[in-house]
């Protein structure tokens, strides 16, 4: 590894918590680095796993679309005016992020294109369909979706 590649890469990933803490700032109303371990772990997971693929922006644009989609429940509780603290957006955000990477390592590693879509569809199906759930119940009862 090149001494500017190092570079490169920390410094994406610096951008990529410094992005993130914004959006949970902007979620919770103040800025607490205290418990953001999550999101800095999360930061360096997505920057690192970008080099896996040989088209990166695909893959940038891939994992904004997403995280967007699964950051999108937390849009519900602000609409609810219930509190969000951030230890529950870095155990979220965290959870997600790494097991969207999985589902993307996975699809990296397995070559045989049909499995391969079959796979990370019904993967990605398995995370999403909670969270059109969630969306579905919002709208039709203004609520939360609790037990």
């Amino acid at each position: 590894m090149s001494l500017n590649l190092i570079k490169r890469t920390v410094l994406e990933c610096v951008l990529t918590y410094i992005v993130f803490m914004i959006l949970s700032w902007l979620i919770i109303d103040r800025v607490i680095i205290k418990h953001s371990e999550m999101i800095l772990v999360s930061s360096i997971v997505l920057v690192i796993s970008k080099y896996l693929y040989e088209n990166t922006k695909k893959y940038i644009i891939a994992m904004i679309i997403i995280i967007f989609s699964i950051m999108s429940p937390i849009i519900i509780k602000l609409l609810i005016g219930e509190n969000i603290y951030l230890d529950s957006i870095n155990r979220y955000l965290g959870f997600f992020i790494s097991i969207l990477n999985l589902i993307f390592i996975l699809g990296y590693y397995i070559k045989l294109n049909h499995i391969n879509l079959i796979i990370v569809s019904l993967l990605l199906v398995a995370i999403f369909l909670p969270i059109f759930t969630l969306w579905g119940y919002y709208f039709s009862t203004s609520t939360w979706l609790g037990v």
